[in-house]
């Protein structure tokens, strides 16, 4: 039986993109707070740097999308984890994700232009920011939440919400 539910926006979809993610970094590990800004900026990209086009649309009030964002990865990791795709890591400063030995062979499958574009802009990404320790990467995002197209959820976001 064929479901009619969508894959746009699913923990499938957020979860492939998080595998992209983390081989782009491999080997370091991430911890969920950073996955969920790489993983606005990778599809926002233009947002960082102009001469890229991002691969989602700039919509109005898409720094929103930072306050959601959370449990649906968190749901995409549990799945590609399940499936042996991905590694937890349970550390005295808290709970990464890595690549593993499998990440990198599975996401070759994919060869569209646009799995194509989410690796080369998540590479950009971690070249960019992974030498920012996360108050400084939370503190870029929320001095530009308002360029991004955030006018109101910046204010949700300065309360600690995306933490």
């Amino acid at each position: 039986m064929i479901s009619n539910k969508s894959i746009i926006n699913s923990s499938l979809e957020v979860g492939l993109r998080s595998l992209i993610i983390l081989n782009s970094i491999d080997p370091e590990r991430i911890d969920i707070d950073r996955l969920v800004i790489y993983d606005y900026l990778v599809l926002h990209t233009e947002d960082v740097e102009k001469s890229y086009k991002s691969l989602h649309p700039s919509t109005p009030h898409r720094a929103g999308e930072l306050l959601v964002r959370r449990q649906l990865l968190q749901e995409g990791i549990n799945l590609m984890e399940s499936k042996g795709l991905l590694d937890r890591h349970f550390l005295d400063n808290g709970i990464f994700y890595s690549a593993n030995n499998l990440t990198g062979p599975f996401i070759s499958y994919f060869e569209t232009e646009y799995a194509s574009l989410l690796h080369k802009y998540a590479v950009f990404i971690k070249e960019k920011f992974h030498h920012f320790n996360f108050s400084d990467l939370k503190n870029y995002v929320m001095n530009n939440l308002d360029e991004w197209g955030g006018e109101f959820e910046n204010e949700s976001i300065l309360r600690g919400d995306i933490d």
